[in-house]
């Protein structure tokens, strides 16, 4: 099994500073991930280890690359906690940390306001939900699996033109289903099962109705 410092040491990486995409997925990769892929910050985009046997935390120095549109780490064995520092990556658009071994508070990503697709499920990430009012092109997001608590904001359900899939399943969530839950046009995928919400389960408009259509599944069960 290969480390990712087998084949471009440490110091390697200072020898690239133009790379735009580092893509090395689906392989038999060990070890940590090394923070000297800092040193491309002034060009790096995407970052894509998933689905290897990558171990440690994520590194300090790659909440530098301030440039960053896409951190894809999943299906790997990280641990620990994933730093405040995550909020500088403003440009985010895509994050995939789901079925890894992190834990702690999860950071506050309230400003990531460029997110499209975020997935952190089957972690034991704790907390409460950020706040996504404002994240205005958000396709999916997946927290299931994890130890988050408190309220499910309508927040999540304002302006998300583009929302096809939400995934709250198997949290400690507590009160009530946000009203507005049947508003964004394009939902297809909904869940709210394996909580602690409480009340009714809110009737949706008419013209929620029909824009959700029969294609809509929602989960309610085990709450």
């Amino acid at each position: 099994m290969l480390t990712l410092f087998t084949t471009h040491p440490p110091n390697s990486f200072n020898n690239y500073c133009y790379i735009a995409k580092l893509l090395i997925y689906n392989n038999q990769l060990s070890g940590a991930i090394p923070s000297e892929l800092a040193n491309v910050n002034s060009t790096l985009l995407w970052i894509d280890i998933r689905n290897c046997s990558l171990t440690g935390t994520i590194p300090e120095e790659i909440y530098e690359l301030t440039k960053l549109e896409r951190l894809v780490l999943n299906n790997n064995a990280l641990t620990g906690s994933v730093s405040s520092k995550l909020s500088s990556l403003i440009d985010i658009q895509q994050l995939f940390l789901h079925d890894n071994l992190f834990n702690g508070l999860l950071p506050d990503l309230t400003g990531l306001d460029k997110m499209i697709n975020l997935d952190i499920n089957n972690n034991t990430f704790s907390g409460v939900l950020p706040d996504v009012s404002q994240w205005s092109n958000l396709e999916s997001i997946d927290v299931s699996n994890n130890e988050l608590e408190g309220g499910i904001s309508p927040g999540f359900f304002e302006n998300k033109l583009m929302l096809d899939l939400a995934y709250f399943s198997n949290n400690s969530f507590v009160g009530p289903i946000p009203p507005n839950y049947f508003s964004p046009p394009k939902l297809r995928n909904l869940y709210f099962d394996g909580n602690n919400l409480t009340g009714k389960i809110p009737s949706p408009s008419l013209d929620g109705l029909e824009s959700i259509g029969k294609y809509l599944q929602y989960a309610l069960r085990h709450n």
